[in-house]
């Protein structure tokens, strides 16, 4: 392919038509855009409509080179790649110039919709940035000839429509977190997604591929989200928390955890009214049993040691029959 980097002279076609314009079928020029992926590579096409025995077009395309940056051209259409020319562009050029001449001077003809050339982008634009692709008439003007009745090579007006590529990249919308109740796994997330280009699928770290998670216990919850144009984002992670509710355990007298927070080690005394099956669980903050110890007891003290585990919020549970008791403990090692 030959490049230029100036508008090719017309001088010969100028001389060469008889009528300024004529009244044929005005022929179309589109710029085919539309929603793309962040950092993703493009394709903007150029087609065409009523391009009936044509001889030559020119024109300069722009674009804004902070959303996308051009890679090449190619695709070119067969039926012109012999007489094109586009003007010389790097990765921070805002314009590309092109003209075309058929030298053979029998005039070409191609079917609507067919495409003359793809200008390739990459795509440097934040969600939601958007980038015109527009058909421009500077440095190259606009313009274009046929073939009319006679044969008689003549100036055309010509229709030019714009494009525009929009980064369309999902993300979050909104939340909703309910936390879990003493470690009843009955928490959820309800997200709402935005941008991108629906319907969406959701893939949660859990393996679920609903777009809400509901009865889900203490934890850190990530969703990767698809679009329709396969645009990926990961969304999140969400923190589903505990409520800890107190002294729902009626026998219960007094209960102590300390030093809280603890290097690892720490005592926990709880007092009854009377002796009961009491269990005791700890778990992280995943909603993971890491120590289980039942006993029958009206007075409990233990050292319980935690030193093992990683720093972060643990959730000491204390469970009898008809009651439930929570304390959260703090690990900074």
């Amino acid at each position: 392919m030959k490049k230029i980097t100036t508008r090719l002279p017309l001088l010969i076609l100028a001389i060469l038509c008889l009528n300024s314009f004529n009244a044929l079928a005005q022929p179309g020029f589109i710029i085919n855009g539309g929603d793309v992926c962040e950092n993703a590579s493009v394709e903007v096409s150029v087609s065409v409509e009523e391009f009936t025995e044509m001889i030559s077009f020119q024109y300069t395309i722009g674009w804004n080179p902070s959303v996308i940056q051009i890679d090449s051209v190619s695709n070119v259409n067969g039926a012109i790649s012999d007489n094109i020319l586009f003007g010389s562009f790097n990765s921070e050029s805002d314009v590309l110039t092109l003209s075309w001449f058929d030298n053979a001077l029998e005039g070409i003809t191609l079917a609507d919709d067919e495409v003359l050339f793809s200008i390739f982008y990459t795509v440097v634009g934040d969600n939601s940035s958007l980038s015109m692709v527009t058909f421009e008439d500077e440095p190259t003007m606009q313009e274009v000839s046929s073939l009319d009745d006679m044969g008689e090579i003549v100036m055309v007006n010509a229709g030019f429509s714009d494009g525009m590529i929009m980064v369309a990249q999902p993300e979050l919308g909104s939340v909703v977190v309910t936390d879990d109740v003493n470690m009843t796994s009955v928490g959820a997330i309800d997200i709402t997604i935005s941008n991108g280009t629906a319907p969406y699928t959701f893939v949660w770290e859990t393996g679920q591929t609903t777009e809400d998670l509901t009865d889900v216990p203490v934890g850190e919850y990530l969703c990767t989200v698809t679009d329709a144009k396969g645009c990926i984002s990961d969304i999140g992670p969400f923190t589903v928390g505990n409520i800890v509710s107190t002294n729902e355990i009626e026998t219960l007298i007094d209960v102590q955890a300390f030093p809280n927070p603890t290097a690892g080690h720490f005592n926990f005394k709880a007092q009854l009214e009377r002796p009961e099956v009491l269990e005791i669980t700890i778990y992280n903050i995943l909603g993971e049993n890491i120590y289980f110890e039942q006993l029958e007891s009206a007075n409990i003290e233990r050292e319980l040691d935690l030193s093992r585990f990683a720093n972060g919020t643990y959730f000491l549970q204390l469970s009898v029959e008809d009651g439930l008791y929570v304390e959260r403990i703090q690990v900074q090692h």
